[in-house]
């Protein structure tokens, strides 16, 4: 694989905050991991080709051999000893909620030189992280320099994106999910290009 980058879906576990009002426990649709090999007008389901939930062999081998490669990085992005390993996590207010969990139960458990960054934030969906001039994409940088990293020890990020109707106006079936398959193939492309170190990028469904 000559690619820089490997893309890895994830589905992240269901995270409980309490305060919320729930109406019903279902919508009545079945999910997409659960769909398989069965169709939702005409779409197929799965997280991979061929209605699979796991990621073929070709696919994780490239992630393996790209994850090996990972290792601490001084500010210039050069090997050292003495170097970190930039984490950042990139989406819109539900991502921030569920990545600043993660932090919590994180703390104090990553392995040496892992610096975690919650650059996800409120109100900035896929539309706008898809524009590499966008402010959130700033800010985003902010977060990574006041956790005293650079952009080039940037080695990992975690993707939780959404499309909200406000920025994008809702379409007819299936221009809605290629829109946020189109931004985020946009995002991919803007996070090789800001943080070029970057090995593996993990997406939420």
């Amino acid at each position: 694989m000559n690619a820089a980058a490997v893309s890895v879906i994830l589905q992240f576990p269901a995270i409980v905050f309490g305060g919320g009002l729930v109406t019903n426990s279902s919508v009545g649709v079945t999910p997409l991991s659960e769909l398989r090999t069965g169709t939702y007008l005409g779409a197929p389901g799965g997280l991979y080709p061929g209605g699979e939930n796991f990621m073929p062999p070709s696919h994780r081998a490239d992630g393996k051999d790209l994850a090996a490669q990972i290792q601490r990085l001084d500010a210039a992005g050069n090997p050292s000893p003495t170097g970190s390993i930039g984490i950042l996590t990139l989406g819109m207010s539900n991502a921030n909620q569920v990545f600043s969990k993660l932090g919590e139960l994180m703390n104090g458990l990553w392995a040496p030189g892992v610096v975690f960054v919650n650059g996800a934030q409120g109100s900035m969906d896929a539309a706008l992280w898809a524009n590499s001039d966008h402010v959130a994409w700033t800010n985003a940088q902010n977060s990574i320099t006041a956790a005293g990293l650079t952009a080039a020890q940037i080695q990992v990020v975690l993707n939780f994106h959404a499309v909200a109707h406000i920025q994008t106006p809702a379409q007819a079936w299936p221009a809605t999910p290629g829109d946020l398959q189109t931004f985020q193939e946009s995002i991919a492309a803007h996070t090789l290009s800001k943080f070029p170190n970057t090995k593996l990028t993990f997406w939420g469904t």
